[in-house]
């Protein structure tokens, strides 16, 4: 008898199972390698921030250095000629001042706390005479600079003829002075500012500055938002002599947005998606075909089968190498005088 077997109908829940996992996976591999990315332009951001802080940071420590330096050459002349009259003062300091790119617009000489000496004397007038000893946030200053013996710079402070500055204080090393003589170098606070950068209002960074001094447990913030802390900067220490300046920085308008970005994690498991709908459509019609012509199939046997079976004409099936009959209708049986099972 002719055997048939039952199609199976498909199932395309495999197919789209598989193409789910496929899609998943491309859109899981597409975040990790945009989160890397985005990390990785954070990165870039943070050191080209911290590149722009150290080129002001190295502005700012030249220029208070060079002052430093000033004042220290001032202080050594005052030092080898203790008695030097208030014009020979100031003609020397001319000397060392006008003749230099610096931020310093006036010094004095303190002798015993008191201010002797200014240069330049023209409106500078009215602190001549001065103790400090009436002024005690800039006494505790003086202070620390006689216990180090180096050169303090502190402030800024809104001076008394007009004005907000740096003043920087320099001992002056010598014993027939009692101690308590030193030289004060005022820095304009705008004029380092403008060397520095910092006072333009198209500058790409937001820059904040303390000041840390080695008797203090934390900062001071002379300039700049203290907001600026609280956004993840990058810093910057500048040493000097005595103490400490900390930059902070970060661009104007914030750190780029650090999440990774969807358009970028879209594109792969997209295209992924596109390609896994065509590959289940395509599969899905190619069951679908295969599972019509195999009902075609089906039904064709069973119309033979009926045909063969129900014939009035006995029928023998034979094989075509061999002349072995392979099957038979119930007529061809009767004609040979056998049943059909055999």
């Amino acid at each position: 008898m002719l055997n048939t077997k039952t199609a199976r109908r498909s199932r395309p829940w495999g197919t789209v199972l598989v193409a789910s996992v496929i899609v998943a996976s491309a859109a899981f591999f597409s975040w990790e390698i945009e989160k890397e990315a985005s990390q990785r332009r954070h990165q870039q951001e943070r050191m080209a921030t911290s590149e722009q802080l150290n080129a002001i940071g190295a502005r700012i420590q030249g220029t208070v250095l060079h002052d430093i330096a000033l004042t220290t050459g001032l202080a050594v002349e005052i030092a080898i000629n203790p008695d030097s009259t208030s014009d020979e003062f100031s003609r020397y300091a001319s000397a060392l001042l006008g003749n230099s790119d610096t931020a310093i617009v006036h010094t004095a000489v303190s002798q015993d706390l008191r201010i002797t000496k200014v240069y330049p004397l023209a409106g500078n007038e009215e602190i001549l005479g001065i103790d400090y000893r009436d002024y005690p946030a800039q006494l505790k200053i003086i202070k620390a600079a006689m216990k180090y013996r180096a050169p303090f710079v502190s402030g800024p402070y809104d001076l008394i003829q007009g004005g907000t500055a740096f003043i920087i204080r320099m001992p002056i090393l010598d014993e027939h002075e009692g101690g308590n003589s030193f030289i004060s170098s005022v820095m304009d606070y705008q004029s380092l500012l403008d060397r520095t950068g910092l006072s333009d209002q198209n500058h790409p960074l937001a820059v904040t500055i303390s000041a840390i001094n080695p008797d203090e447990k934390e900062g001071r913030r002379f300039f700049g938002d203290a907001q600026i802390i609280d956004q993840a900067p990058v810093y910057m220490t500048l040493q000097f002599p005595i103490g400490s300046w900390e930059l902070a920085a970060l661009p104007k308008n914030g750190w780029t947005e650090t999440s990774p970005r969807f358009a970028n994690i879209l594109p792969l498991p997209l295209l992924t998606l596109i390609a896994a709908i065509a590959v289940c459509y395509f599969k899905i019609r190619r069951d679908k075909e295969s599972a019509k012509a195999t009902r075609i199939l089906q039904q064709s046997a069973k119309r033979f089968r009926s045909l063969f079976e129900n014939a009035s004409d006995g029928i023998f099936i034979i094989e075509q190498d061999g002349g072995h009959i392979l099957n038979a209708n119930e007529k061809a049986a009767q004609l040979l005088g056998v049943s059909p099972e055999a």
